[in-house]
């Protein structure tokens, strides 16, 4: 690995977040930009990686549309893509030669107060590439999150055979679209429900203008925008 040089382009879906002319902030998440920082950047790096912070939390399978856009990033010169966000481990796949991983879970971090609800939450995993002449062997080990002392921890035998069998599920599913669409139609189903009942309660509770703020508010999200698609085009987008 002498002389060899490893370039990171990163994103983040969350407009609140995100750095603007006037503040400083995550990197957005945006198609155009990221495949031009790939294609850039491959050109004076031998391994570029993208890592991606991306999707809705707590479920299983990564979006359709976040399948797609990992693969363009691929075909656009990535040699990985790593994501993160949703804080269960998701599946992950070898597309043209290249590992692209949908969700390490909570990966070594303890989990907050809300996220202990889910009882994937409490496993992360770590993955390994290999860089030689190309981004080799990826090897996963899975650990479980020590939440007393904030540091993973070794799974009991019992548990990494589970987890390794959930992940060639999930990784399996990642060749069937229509199971990724009906995950996803269901997922943006649920999370406008629940963001209705939050708007109901919301004007009960603070009137109108505290709705219109925070549908304002709702609007200018990338993730709220792709929750109305998938429900609309029935898991497409």
């Amino acid at each position: 690995m002498r002389d060899r040089t490893v370039g990171f382009v990163c994103g983040a879906e969350f407009a609140y977040a995100n750095a603007t002319a006037h503040r400083f902030g995550s990197a957005p998440m945006d198609m155009a930009r990221l495949v031009h920082q790939v294609q850039s950047l491959k050109k004076r790096c031998d391994f570029v990686i993208v890592i991606l912070h991306a999707d809705q939390e707590f479920v299983d399978h990564p979006s359709p549309r976040r399948v797609r856009f990992s693969r363009r990033l691929v075909d656009c010169g990535a040699d990985a893509v790593i994501q993160h966000h949703p804080h269960v481990v998701q599946g992950m796949e070898t597309y043209k030669g290249k590992t692209i991983a949908y969700s390490l879970g909570n990966w070594a971090f303890a989990i907050g107060e809300y996220q202990g609800g889910y009882q994937q939450t409490r496993y992360g995993a770590f993955l390994a590439l290999e860089l030689g002449p190309v981004v080799q062997a990826a090897t996963v080990t899975h650990v479980a999150i020590d939440h007393q002392f904030h540091r993973p921890a070794e799974l009991l035998p019992g548990e990494v055979r589970s987890q390794v069998q959930r992940l060639e599920e999930l990784s399996a599913d990642l060749k069937r679209p229509q199971v990724l669409r009906g995950s996803w139609r269901t997922t943006c189903r649920l999370a406008l429900l629940d963001e209705a009942m939050g708007l109901y309660y919301m004007l009960r509770k603070n009137g109108p203008w505290a709705c219109v703020k925070r549908i304002r508010h709702l609007v200018a999200e990338p993730l709220f925008r792709h929750q109305l698609l998938g429900v609309l085009t029935r898991g497409w987008l």
